[in-house]
């Protein structure tokens, strides 16, 4: 495993050119090292499409864009307030479990609502506890869940939607330990992901604002500047790795499921 996160580390200090940007957060997430990526707006809008995983991968953090804020339906948050809210319940958090962070270059300031509350419920949660825990942090108890800060209550099911995610959650206490599977809204069936815990939240309406160096440097973030790499039409290949070790640090791989990246060769077969 170690040779595995080396080989992404090189890659990201020496072979940067060779890769796009959705691969350079692939090595930045395997290296295992606290890294901030400056993109350009473009490099953030490619970004942009794959804004789920930035959400439910604990370890990423994707900052928006003010000025690209797309417009939303009223009632609903848009990608950009629904990334900044994650922003900010990290931040909260104290970054612990932050080890990428993706930020346009040359914005200064990050603006954001402050999280004055947050509360972990997990498989030890009792269905009262759950319920008061939603209540305490802002979320509407509603008939059907169609929309972030909302929750309902079906028997012995709680369904909720967290605005840090990209999907709402379900959790299921017809055993003496509750289930949390994320959900499907439109179809109401349950994704195959397993959820051990979550964050609940609540933000106040006090804007922050914080200066993105200084910030990056308060946790120690090794920066890589990605808007002035061009990058080269032929890619350069790294070493090859084992397929055995692929598949061990492959949980580590936002985009294993389809694997977009082609810095990794498998046996010289990928």
């Amino acid at each position: 495993m170690k040779d595995f996160q080396a080989q992404a580390l090189h890659s990201l200090t020496h072979n940067i050119n060779s890769f796009a940007v959705k691969e350079v957060v692939d090595l930045a997430v395997v290296s295992r090292k606290r890294v901030a990526l400056l993109v350009s707006k473009n490099q953030y809008l490619d970004l942009l499409g794959s804004f789920g995983l930035f959400l439910n991968h604990k370890n990423l953090l994707l900052v928006g864009s003010v000025d690209l804020k797309e417009s939303s339906p009223p009632g609903f948050r848009s990608t950009y307030d629904r990334l900044m809210e994650k922003l900010s319940l990290n931040l909260f958090l104290g970054l612990d479990d932050i080890d990428v962070f993706v930020c346009i270059k040359n914005i200064k300031e990050l603006t954001y609502k402050k999280t004055i509350q947050s509360i972990k419920v997990d498989s030890s949660v009792s269905f009262k506890g759950l319920v008061d825990s939603l209540e305490k942090t802002g979320y509407n108890r509603v008939e059907n869940v169609f929309e972030a800060k909302q929750f309902c209550v079906k028997g012995g099911i709680i369904d909720f939607y967290s605005p840090v995610y990209q999907f709402p959650i379900r959790v299921y206490f017809y055993d003496d330990t509750p289930s949390f599977v994320f959900y499907d809204l439109s179809t109401g069936l349950p994704k195959r992901e397993k959820i051990k815990g979550i964050y609940l939240s609540k933000s106040s309406d006090e804007t922050v604002v914080v200066l993105t160096e200084t910030l990056l440097k308060k946790y120690n973030f090794m920066v890589i500047d990605l808007v002035d790499k061009e990058q080269k039409k032929n890619k350069q290949s790294i070493q090859p790795i084992s397929e055995k070790n692929f598949k061990k640090d492959s949980q580590n791989i936002i985009y294993n499921n389809k694997i977009h990246f082609a810095a990794y060769q498998i046996n010289n077969t990928i």
